[in-house]
């Protein structure tokens, strides 16, 4: 998972520049690998379950392969078993609580809109939700996913009153 921030490092738990590109890894030893190849990125090992970081402090998460990883062990697709589906909503409700408003969350996958849409559209987000397919015989897709500002929250809720 990749993101990137500029806020107050005094709110943020781990303590980095107003502005700057991290990275987060689950093994240890990548840490190590990826601080020589380049000097732009914090790379850090976190848990992506519960993610290290205070509210609203990102402008932009990606995540490639993630959710996928989450998957693997699904069973049936279009019914994931309960403890798959309680893994990819906790990485979800992370993500979405560390973007800051307008933030975008973007996430490149192989899972399909069919599968990806109703999870992404739960009633515990409020963000946007656009994909792009790629590729000609072996498809992936881009997510892009906008965090709503309060004022479209508000009008959002206005337009389902209707």
């Amino acid at each position: 998972m990749v993101t990137r921030f500029k806020g107050n490092q005094e709110k943020q738990k781990k303590s980095l520049p107003s502005e700057q590109w991290l990275a987060l890894e689950s093994v240890e030893h990548i840490e190590e690998e990826n601080a020589e190849k380049s000097r732009d990125i914090k790379v850090m090992q976190a848990d992506m379950l519960e993610l290290p970081f205070d509210d609203e402090c990102f402008d932009l998460v990606i995540e490639k392969g993630t959710m996928d990883v989450l998957f693997v062990d699904s069973g049936d697709p279009w019914n994931p078993k309960p403890e798959t589906m309680s893994k990819v909503m906790s990485t979800l409700k992370g993500v979405h609580r560390v973007l800051k408003e307008d933030g975008i969350f973007i996430s490149i996958t192989f899972g399909q809109p069919h599968f990806r849409r109703p999870i992404f559209n739960a009633p515990d987000f409020t963000w946007s939700v656009e994909w792009t397919t790629f590729g000609e015989t072996f498809h992936y897709f881009v997510y892009v996913l906008k965090k709503y500002s309060c004022f479209e929250r508000i009008r959002s809720r206005e337009s389902k009153d209707s």
